[in-house]
């Protein structure tokens, strides 16, 4: 026999006891069958969705119960529409709602990537150790359905686990990312819009007063701030008597509309020291509009919550439309135009100032940068300097 011949009937001894170790143990060569890691999972029937952060090591406390207090986001159905439990009802994105479902509901396997209990905690998985855990009910009652999310567990493959079930199986498309944890996931952050350039005043109250604005060709102009029923002219707080324009306590002399200490030439209205022909600067304005036109929530807060003395109160008021007005000829006298108004209240611990649109069952967050000027705003701020022209 030659050394060709030993070699061959070695290696075929070798593959025969490999078959032989293989058929023994139990395991098989081809591949498994893709089925679904949660079995009959009927996203209509689903009523009520709590979502878990990952647990602080060593104070996760939720091994032997699910409760609501302890969800960073709960959602629920409320009126057939869906809200966050968590953050006052405010409502939900449908859409993004049942994008978590749809996923659920295709979650497919061909085999657990592994089987022992050791492996949950190492692939983050186990009661006390995930990076999500997502726990969802149904309307008919009943068990629900407990995920643990984990680990990656493969190439772009996440470890997730049933609860009660040892199986941890390596999924695509779901993960931690894929299961926010943070309010901004579940709703849409656009709390108010309308459109910049369709606002045709704006009043902004303040510590520091009233102030209204109108368009004016492109431009910003002061309303006279005439109120129904006050002569031509007439400044709001006036008595009867006094002369069209003028102030209470208005010295002899001033002009009419002029404040008292005013220099002679100011225009009516004007504080003193200030120059006649000191124009409106519209960028400060339009920047006043921008964040009042389009405003984002930092997070949903409590409608009910009592603000007895806002930082600011804003209204805006908006154009009669085309069609409502020019085309037909002059708008009829039953035609009000929109108008919008807004409290701001006190600052929270994390720099967020509370609003609240009249009429609107929802109340927001909004980072202070973005109302701070509507709360700082003045006269001062309003007119252009020197500076501005060079």
């Amino acid at each position: 026999m030659t050394t060709v011949n030993k070699a061959l009937i070695g290696i075929l001894v070798a593959q025969l006891a490999l078959a032989a170790l293989t058929l023994t143990r139990g395991e098989s060569t081809h591949i498994g069958k893709l089925e679904p890691i949660v079995a009959a999972f009927d996203a209509k029937g689903v009523s009520r969705i709590e979502i878990f952060k990952e647990p602080v090591v060593g104070n996760s406390g939720d091994k032997d119960g699910n409760k609501a207090s302890d969800a960073a986001i709960v959602l629920h159905k409320k009126d057939n529409a869906w809200a966050l439990a968590t953050h006052h009802d405010y409502p939900a994105d449908k859409s993004k709602v049942d994008s978590l479902l749809q996923k659920v509901a295709g979650l497919n396997s061909r085999g657990p990537v592994a089987t022992s209990p050791g492996r949950q905690s190492q692939l983050s998985v186990s009661e006390t150790e995930y990076k999500r855990k997502l726990v969802i009910h149904t309307a008919g009652g009943g068990a629900p359905i407990t995920l643990y999310v984990g680990d990656p567990a493969g190439s772009r493959k996440t470890a997730v686990r049933l609860s009660g079930r040892d199986e941890i199986h390596g999924v695509t498309g779901f993960s931690m990312a894929s299961i926010s944890a943070f309010v901004s996931g579940w709703v849409d952050t656009q709390y108010f819009t309308v459109t910049e350039s369709e606002v045709a005043s704006i009043t902004v109250r303040n510590a520091a007063g009233e102030l209204t604005l109108e368009r004016d060709s492109g431009s910003w102009k002061l309303s006279d701030g005439q109120a129904p029923g006050q002569t031509p002219g007439q400044p709001p707080g006036q008595t009867p008597g006094q002369p069209p324009g003028q102030t209470p306590g208005q010295a002899p002399g001033q002009t009419p509309g002029q404040a008292p200490g005013q220099t002679p030439g100011q225009a009516p209205g004007q504080t003193p020291g200030q120059a006649p022909d000191r124009p409106i600067d519209s960028e400060v304005v339009d920047n006043i509009v921008k964040q009042m036109t389009n405003i984002r929530l930092a997070e949903p807060a409590d409608p009910n919550k009592a603000v007895d003395k806002p930082l600011a109160t804003v209204t805006l008021r908006m154009k009669i439309p085309d069609s409502q007005g020019s085309d037909a000829g002059p708008p009829a006298m039953s035609v009000v135009a929109d108008e919008y108004t807004f409290q701001i209240g006190p600052e929270d611990d994390d720099s967020r100032y509370y609003l609240r649109r009249s009429g609107d069952s929802r109340a927001v967050w909004v980072y202070a940068s973005n109302l701070k000027p509507v709360i700082e705003f003045d006269r001062d701020k309003l007119y252009k300097t020197d500076s501005d022209d060079k």
